[in-house]
């Protein structure tokens, strides 16, 4: 299985960017509520081009450092401020498998609390959104990439139907920031028929809002996960940063 998967990138351009544009928004004291420079702007004074540029605003407003108003532009948020997550792929001598276990540790943390308050909270809403999620992750077998878009999705849809924003927001930067290992661990496990089963499970003790089977399904889905890590023989020379 190993020989099939593509070592974890190094750390993106964009990720690079966003930490850039932060420490510009700190050297200029930018206030919160003020207005950046434009797309265009930006680009040009980093000397990239806007697909990057607008890459490295997406995680920026992902952090909650700036806040996109479609039409008007780029507002620094009241949380620029905030300590600033560096991407975890720029740890040098972490083994792969280490980092991955952490991965899931620290989402099994997380989960288990979305999942059983979007037990008692979920709306029909969600209900609806998670039925189209599912709808798409089983159109989407044999395509790796869309796949895992989906299941961060779905799982990030859970968050939402918690009703916590700050647990949702923890997630979506987790899974934000260790993306790179998010990709390469779905490779690792990829078996799509057995994840859309089980995510199909989580949904139904969901939708009639067990809030004892809810849990316990989620919690055997990422114990599965990492079950799939555990037994994974990496090189045991084989670094986040190879």
């Amino acid at each position: 299985m190993a020989n099939t998967i593509t070592p974890i990138s190094k750390q993106r351009l964009s990720d690079n960017l966003a930490q850039t544009i932060g420490s510009f928004i700190t050297n200029n004291r930018f206030a919160a509520g003020e207005r950046l420079p434009s797309i265009i702007e930006l680009s040009r004074l980093f000397g990239v081009g806007p697909p990057t540029l607008r890459e490295a605003i997406k995680k920026l407003e992902t952090y909650g450092v700036v806040r996109v108003k479609h039409g008007s532009g780029i507002y620094v948020s009241d949380n620029h401020s905030r300590l600033f997550i560096s991407n975890p792929t720029v740890l040098k001598g972490l083994p792969v498998k280490k980092v991955l276990l952490d991965l899931i540790d620290a989402r099994l943390s997380l989960e288990m609390q979305t999942v059983s308050l979007a037990a008692r909270n979920i709306s029909p809403e969600h209900i609806q959104k998670m039925e189209n999620l599912l709808m798409k992750e089983e159109e989407s077998s044999g395509n790796d990439d869309l796949l895992n878009q989906t299941n961060i999705s779905f799982h990030l849809e859970i968050a939402a139907a918690s009703g916590n924003v700050v647990l949702h927001q923890m997630l979506s930067v987790l899974l934000s920031v260790y993306r790179d290992e998010q990709q390469f661990l779905s490779k690792l496990y990829r078996s799509s028929e057995q994840e859309h089963c089980q995510h199909l499970k989580i949904y139904e003790a969901l939708r009639s809002k067990n809030k004892k089977l809810a849990p316990e399904r989620m919690k055997n889905h990422l114990t599965w996960v990492r079950k799939s890590i555990e037994n994974w023989c990496p090189d045991e020379n084989r670094q986040i940063n190879e």
